[in-house]
């Protein structure tokens, strides 16, 4: 029995059995429709003037989404020193850019910080 092929019209009933048993039932394949894709959401920022220490620049509070849900809440103390308010705009900037919800505790103005409202 040196290479042994079946025929093809067996291999044909196998494929044809196949379908019939793995197939899904009627009713659930044209009930199965594919949800039409969501916008992506806008990301919210919102700027407080309030207290913080005397130390402490702003307090950056980054919430990160996927799929529409919250996975994860970053928290951020930027401290007082000379690039603060670089570091605070690549923070927030890089933040928004990538879709996340800013929320920024600090007492300076927004219109010192170079912030839009």
């Amino acid at each position: 029995m040196k290479n042994f092929r079946p025929p093809n019209l067996l291999l044909w009933l196998l494929q044809v059995a196949a379908w019939f048993l793995w197939r899904p039932p009627m009713g659930i394949a044209k009930s199965r429709k594919s949800d039409p894709p969501r916008p992506p959401r806008r990301p919210h920022l919102t700027f407080a003037v309030y207290p913080v220490p005397d130390d402490v620049h702003s307090v950056i509070r980054t919430s990160w989404y996927k799929s529409g849900k919250i996975v994860e809440i970053d928290e951020i103390q930027l401290q007082e020193c000379p690039d603060a308010l670089n570091i605070f705009h690549y923070l927030v900037g890089g933040a928004l850019k990538r879709g996340c919800d800013v929320t920024i505790l600090t007492t300076y103005n927004p219109q010192d910080l170079g912030v839009p409202i």
